[in-house]
């Protein structure tokens, strides 16, 4: 692997792990592992909480060295993390980041096994015996789906969207995805085609009580849209605009507490992603196949997963170099000696995935 050469304040310096992270974060995890730009956010979120953390310990961003991704090095993050009360879960995720991105650098670059080696050994911290994921039981779903007045028009569009993420088992974002052109209607059956990670689409059948459901809702909403409108949407500026995670999830704590008052069973720290928990759930305890279960949420399987292993290393490995190449001429004039780095690293606020 060729490392990255900056001149910086008159010095000419080696940024081999800055290289690296960058090659990681905008072409590894996007094009290669097909990671959707939500999750290699979260892969970029470590690497800034790391960099923040060597920083605190002065080290710099532009001292930064291979050495410092050393096995020692992010147990004592870890440690730092743990002091600071992150959670089991924000700690782990920190872990399986680095052991990711040591995997990645060792296939790279062979010669620096040594250092990246003793990474994979990080150990993830130990969580209670889980049970199933947080979920709904079917009452709380029956409860959740009465809380919306659908007398008006914002509670006909909440408890639509509630209907059709529970019933699809949609996440968040493939949810707040859907257009119009997604509804797939035959002779027999109408269907929604969902986009999840990677790319990837699935089909998911709707019952006809559903589909009765949706069908009003789209009377009442999409009398005059094309084909290319929001299922879901916020009006912002007289235009139907993408809803946000965020919105969603507020409107669904607004009737969590609603359904909580008048049963105190129900949590009121509900979001999108227990919907999809509760479904997948209520499906398997009916006695679908698990291997059904994980076709409808999306899951990876050997069938979706098979088409990547006929990628062609070398054009893998050409394309990171065109990377390279694209931003080997750095607009240095009026950029710190950071900024610089946390470009070169693919951590800066206008990387683009």
């Amino acid at each position: 692997m060729t490392s990255k050469k900056i001149a910086i304040s008159g010095k000419e310096k080696d940024y081999k792990i800055h290289t690296l992270m960058g090659r990681f974060l905008r072409y590894w995890l996007p094009s290669v592992r097909k990671l959707s730009p939500a999750t290699v956010e979260t892969y970029r979120a470590t690497f800034r909480s790391y960099i923040a953390y060597l920083e605190s310990i002065g080290i710099p961003i532009a001292s930064m060295t291979t050495s410092d991704f050393s096995g020692k090095k992010i147990n004592d993050y870890i440690a730092w993390l743990i002091k600071q009360k992150k959670s089991k879960a924000t700690v782990n995720l920190r872990i399986v980041t680095f052991r990711a991105f040591a995997s990645f650098a060792i296939d790279e670059d062979p010669s620096m096994g040594d250092i990246f080696s003793s990474v994979m050994k990080v150990k993830k911290l130990r969580n209670p015996s889980k049970g199933l994921p947080c979920h709904l039981e079917r009452n709380q779903v029956t409860l959740l789906l009465k809380q919306p007045d659908r007398t008006t028009r914002q509670g006909l569009k909440d408890y639509t969207m509630i209907l059709i993420a529970y019933k699809t088992g949609a996440r968040v974002s493939e949810l707040t995805s859907i257009k119009l052109r997604d509804i797939i209607r035959t002779e027999s059956r109408v269907l929604i085609s969902l986009t999840g990670k990677g790319n990837k689409t699935r089909q998911i059948i709707l019952s006809k009580s559903t589909v009765k459901d949706l069908e009003y809702y789209l009377a009442k909403f999409h009398s005059r849209s094309d084909d290319d409108t929001w299922l879901f949407y916020t009006n912002y500026k007289e235009k139907k605009s993408h809803m946000t995670r965020h919105a969603v999830n507020c409107m669904l704590r607004k009737y969590a507490r609603m359904a909580h008052a008048e049963d105190n069973t129900f949590p009121e720290k509900l979001h999108a992603h227990m919907l999809r928990h509760s479904i997948a759930t209520h499906l398997y305890r009916g006695g679908l196949p698990l291997t059904y279960v994980r076709d409808f949420l999306g899951h990876n399987s050997l069938g979706t997963t098979s088409i990547y292993t006929s990628t062609d290393p070398e054009t893998i490995r050409e394309k990171l170099e065109e990377l390279d190449d694209e931003r080997a001429a750095f607009e240095n004039e009026g950029k710190t000696e950071k900024e610089l780095l946390l470009e070169l690293a693919g951590l800066s606020s206008t990387t683009n995935l």
